[in-house]
């Protein structure tokens, strides 16, 4: 059995799975970054910016692909700098695409893992394996953290297969929630453990860099000044000085509301499954919304940002921003609007209204409210009934029957064993 490993999470994960399998495996590795060399435990691992430096071969099917692939590098050089793919890029994704093809068929791969997919030689790969009938797997953090991961035969996200999934999700409503199956030892990705052997993966990044091993083209640089700035504007800064672009609130705001969670600019969920070019232009979209619907009467727009964003946004004087804790402003809140943040899992265990203007797998008219931008006003002025029961029974469905219970360096050995037969089972029906 042959199984191909493209970028893992920052864990051993992937390699925890091999090593349950009852037949011999070859696992191998095509990676971003030297980094991920510290949690592979393959025979042969290669490199992309090695690979792109000595494949030179691209049909212009490979260059078709490059220029229509939707994937996060894409999408950030269309929306912030304004530009197309420049020759040189595209010519770099239609290599990888030759060589990603040929290598599945020179090296007869029966499955291909990944984390995240919208990392552009991922989206690519993802299109391959499609179209040459490779099953594969992508991994994501989880839903329910500390404690899950996910792990999805089709993609994650808004890519997930819970988007096409046709189930009546009410049935699993008035089941009892029940404990993780978790190590009584967790080391999760938050964990001291994960963390230091993550300063490994940057050092190991850094000598990748040097050697030429990483790819031209990166989804993060994982440079160290960005953290030391995000460090200084978060825990320093604030102490001496406050925004001058609205005061954020501490406490939990008085009054009825609605509650709008924003999310960073060039996150991939922002920048590949929404319409909107930029946080302003949102803001101000919602605002419009907002301030035309019955509810402004007596509600107020309160928004949080990102804990990470450190930007300064224009915003009408009756709109509040808060830094209070984010779920006691979901449960607070007489309604809650969002792009495809994750905050609305929160949201989905309230009988809040929820409106997502985003794509993602959650964005279903049995658990939520998806509209466009353009009819959120209406919504809010008119909220649908919420169906309590089909929210508690989706959430239980993702927490029992679809995450993956563990993270980081911590999975049990039969939570191992029931992904080993799932990618058993999907080889064996590609074979038949």
């Amino acid at each position: 059995m042959n199984i191909l490993s493209l970028d893992s999470p920052y864990s051993p994960f992937f390699s925890q799975i091999i090593s349950t399998f009852d037949e011999p495996v070859s696992f191998t590795a095509i990676f971003s970054k030297c980094g991920y060399k510290h949690y592979f435990s393959g025979s042969k691992s290669n490199y992309i910016g090695c690979i792109l430096r000595k494949h030179k071969t691209f049909t212009n099917d490979d260059l078709h692909l490059a220029q229509w692939s939707n994937n996060h590098y894409s999408a950030y050089v269309r929306k912030f700098e304004n530009r197309e793919l420049s020759r040189s890029e595209l010519e770099n994704f239609a290599k990888f695409a030759n060589y990603f093809r040929h290598y599945l068929k020179s090296k007869k791969i029966d499955f291909v893992m990944m984390h995240n997919d919208l990392r552009w030689h991922h989206a690519i790969a993802r299109e391959i394996c499609i179209e040459e009938s490779v099953p594969f797997c992508v991994s994501e953090l989880g839903l329910f953290r500390p404690y899950t991961m996910t792990l999805d035969f089709h993609g994650v996200n808004a890519n997930s297969s819970i988007t096409t999934l046709d189930i009546d999700f009410s049935q699993f409503g008035n089941l009892p929630d029940k404990p993780f199956d978790v190590p009584d030892k967790f080391y999760g990705h938050e964990s001291k453990k994960s963390k230091l052997n993550f300063a490994y993966f940057l050092i190991l990044n850094k000598l990748g860099g040097l050697l030429g091993f990483n790819s031209p083209i990166l989804h993060n640089a994982f440079k160290i000044r960005p953290y030391i700035k995000r460090f200084w504007e978060q825990s320093v800064k604030p102490r001496f000085n406050q925004s001058a672009s609205s005061v954020q609130l501490d406490d939990l705001p008085k009054g009825k509301y609605v509650f709008f969670p924003m999310q960073l600019e060039n996150d991939t969920q922002f920048l590949i499954h929404s319409d909107f070019s930029s946080n302003q232009e949102l803001l101000n979209q919602v605002e419009k919304a907002f301030l035309s619907s019955t509810l402004a009467a007596d509600h107020t727009l309160v928004v949080k940002l990102h804990p990470n964003d450190l930007g300064a946004y224009e915003s009408s004087p009756d709109t509040v921003f808060s830094r209070f804790n984010t779920t006691e402003l979901v449960n607070n809140a007489c309604s809650i609007i969002s792009v495809n943040s994750t905050v609305c899992m929160e949201a989905l265990e309230t009988e809040k209204p929820l409106y997502v203007l985003g794509r993602a797998f959650f964005a279903r008219g049995d658990v939520c409210e998806p509209c466009d931008i353009n009819e959120l006003s209406s919504a809010l002025s008119n909220p649908k009934p919420v169906n309590v029961l089909a929210r508690k029974g989706f959430i239980h469905y993702l927490k029992y029957n679809y995450s993956i219970q563990g993270a980081g360096f911590s999975f049990t050995l039969n939570e191992l064993k029931v992904i080993t037969d799932k990618i058993q089972g999907v080889i064996k029906g590609r074979v038949k």
